[in-house]
């Protein structure tokens, strides 16, 4: 499996795609203003369009407020 590098998946899902997958990593802090973990992408869903990924694994990075849903 290979980390995408953030232009490739960007490429792959447009803003306001829904991106499902499985978190493989125990989040941690970097910072106090920073979580990071990796995540395996398995599906990536915009409008009409779903794409189907062979667990694409990416390291996401977000602000301790902001929400998984």
């Amino acid at each position: 499996m290979r980390l995408k590098d953030v232009d490739d998946l960007l490429s792959l899902a447009p803003l306001n795609s829904e991106i499902t997958g499985t978190i493989v990593s125990i989040p941690q802090n970097q910072s106090k203003d920073k979580i990071n973990f990796f995540f395996n992408v398995d599906k990536i869903h915009y409008g009409n369009t779903e794409k189907v990924l062979d667990s694409e694994k990416v390291l996401v990075s977000l602000k301790p407020t902001e929400a998984l849903s």
